[in-house]
């Protein structure tokens, strides 16, 4: 976890020579389970995973 942040927000953005991004996200350590599908319009997303607990969650 150490290392994520450098990882999702900066090698990235330096690699590729654009700005950082200024927003934030916020993971906490919580199990939750991955939705089987996801509506999306008239179709359903699978997402990879899906029906797995997982034991961090993105908080909004």
């Amino acid at each position: 976890m150490d290392k994520l942040e450098g990882f999702a927000s900066f090698h990235g953005p330096a690699f590729y020579g654009l700005p950082r991004n200024s927003g934030k996200v916020t993971l906490t350590r919580t199990n939750w389970t991955v939705p089987e599908v996801y509506a999306f319009g008239e179709a359903q997303l699978k997402p990879l995973g899906g029906g797995e607990t997982l034991a961090w969650k993105l908080r909004a």
